[in-house]
């Protein structure tokens, strides 16, 4: 990394810090640690739960995931889209009715107070985990990027999230929420705007009139041909793996069909029928010539 890079980095952890020290003044009771004493526009809120949710997990490996044909997460996010509009429309208005800060008092109030520690510490189990995984994972791209060590990769992205969050609560991880998640739409349209023009294609032809998906561009028709699973929920034509080995079987195949791996190239990108005729068109005026 050069040095602007760095300087873009600290530049950005002094503003992430800046924030949580931003969110704390004014915080002088739980309530609004917790909670940011109600004060929180909904626009900020919504933005941060859709941040919370794409971490570095989703932002690193659901796009190779889906470029290898699997589209199983998918399911996730409608399901996660649907639970969305059951939280709002009935979890939440109770929430505000009873005064609650989490759904482990409202477990405490109706069940008791064994039910909500037994919840609380599932959960806990749970994000431990998962968090330590999300964690992991940002840090690999954290020390490809920078060329450091994985553990100092580690400390340093935890130190900072737990001193903003420490400083300024609720408020302050809602904020950054919003400006993490800012810079992540803009790296993705950036990553596809970079694309399109390495490409040198429009949106309107990358997609194939013929119905060409995949690394390969295998057709509906010669996928099946090669025993590419084809459906309306997974589509092998995509899969990096099951693909490239049907296409190395193709080449195969118009070689020993033309005996030339030159013209068996040319085929590939030809067509295998139309090259037949091609070069039985060629020969023959080559016998024809005096």
């Amino acid at each position: 990394m050069k040095t602007l890079d760095w300087m873009v980095l600290a530049a950005y952890t002094g503003v992430m810090i800046f924030v949580g020290y931003w969110a704390s003044r004014g915080s002088k009771s739980g309530d609004s640690h917790l909670r940011a004493s109600r004060s929180l526009p909904a626009w900020a809120v919504v933005f941060s739960v859709l941040a919370t949710e794409v971490s570095a997990a989703t932002y690193i490996g659901v796009p190779e995931q889906g470029f290898r044909g699997g589209w199983t997460y998918l399911q996730y996010a409608i399901g996660a889209l649907l639970a969305k509009v059951v939280l709002a429309f009935v979890v939440l208005p109770l929430y505000w009715r009873l005064n609650l800060e989490t759904v482990y008092g409202f477990l405490g109030q109706r069940i008791g107070p064994l039910t909500q520690k037994a919840a609380a510490v599932a959960f806990l189990v749970g994000r431990l985990v998962a968090s330590g995984v999300r964690l992991f994972i940002a840090a690999l791209a954290f020390c490809t990027v920078t060329k450091t060590e994985l553990h100092h990769a580690i400390l340093l992205m935890a130190g900072i999230s737990t001193v903003y969050t420490l400083l300024g609560g609720l408020k302050a991880v809602v904020w950054t929420d919003v400006l993490q998640g800012t810079i992540f739409a803009v790296g993705a349209l950036t990553a596809i705007w970079f694309g399109l023009s390495e490409a040198g294609l429009s949106l309107g032809e990358l997609f194939s009139r013929a119905h060409a998906a995949g690394l390969w561009q295998f057709i509906p028709s010669t996928g099946k041909h090669y025993n590419l699973q084809q459906n309306w929920w997974y589509d092998a034509r995509r899969d990096i793996v099951a693909s490239t080995n049907a296409a190395l079987d193709y080449l195969q195949n118009i070689y020993e069909m033309h005996g030339d791996w030159h013209l068996a190239l040319a085929s590939d990108n030809w067509g295998e029928w139309a090259l037949a005729p091609a070069v039985a068109r060629k020969q023959k005026a080559r016998l024809a010539r005096p």
